[in-house]
């Protein structure tokens, strides 16, 4: 395989992970683990992206990175907090999730919400390629007012972005209390919310990444009972 590496003058260690190292990246994410490395260039088509994915790097335009600490929900652990009244009762009027494996409006809707960032023409293809899927909140009029885009890995859903409709602002809190009672009613183990974030501490707990990377690998290749429907019913609890 081929390991390219170059020293600034800030010695700061540059690694390019080339597809021809497809039979060592759990080597190389190992020694990333152990020497505190996060971030490295790779060179690939989506299927090498995918591999990586699988290992636990997360891919970023034409970098991955091993973030030290991510938020997780353990499955059947931590619930997440439900919504309130108010937002019991628009349900009840009528909003619906659903799981779109075409995710453009969501996406869109997220770039509008918090401009390009990483989210760039590159990435955004590269999500589509991973099979990116959108987990949606519609009014009854099919108005998007909530999403999440993430990606299915095994019994893992890995949240990447989402956005929430500043006309709806409860409807966040209520997608995520969705998306945590169908990922449990499906079957799934583990829920990757990411980086570290303030409102993600209500319902979420910190993984390090020697904790969090075995797991990914013990449950990448684990089928959840039930695939993730088209359409779901909005449990509401009085």
């Amino acid at each position: 395989c081929t390991l390219l590496v170059a020293v600034s003058a800030c010695f700061i260690m540059q690694i390019v992970v080339t597809s021809d190292m497809k039979g060592s990246i759990r080597s190389v994410v190992d020694w990333m683990l152990r020497e505190g490395v996060e971030k490295a260039k790779w060179e690939g088509d989506a299927e090498f992206a995918e591999q990586l994915w699988r290992e636990g790097l997360m891919v970023v335009g034409k970098t991955v990175k091993l973030q030290r600490e991510r938020h997780v929900v353990w499955l059947g652990g931590t619930p997440v907090r439900k919504p309130g009244k108010k937002t019991r009762k628009k349900l009840r009027q009528g909003w619906t999730v659903t799981v779109q494996p075409n995710c453009d409006e969501s996406l869109a809707k997220c770039v509008a919400a918090h401009g390009e960032g990483w989210l760039t023409p590159h990435t955004v293809s590269l999500l589509k390629a991973l099979n990116a899927v959108s987990i949606e909140l519609r009014t009854p009029s099919s108005t998007l007012i909530s999403a999440d885009v993430g990606i299915v890995t095994g019994t893992i859903y890995t949240s990447l972005t989402g956005f929430t409709s500043p006309s709806h602002p409860n409807s966040g809190t209520a997608l995520l209390h969705t998306i945590n009672l169908l990922l449990c009613n499906r079957g799934f183990a583990m829920w990757d919310l990411g980086t570290p974030a303030g409102y993600k501490t209500r319902f979420c707990v910190l993984s390090n990444a020697t904790e969090y990377v075995p797991a990914r690998r013990r449950l990448r290749d684990k089928t959840p009972k039930r695939p993730l429907e088209t359409r779901i019913c909005i449990p509401v609890d009085d």
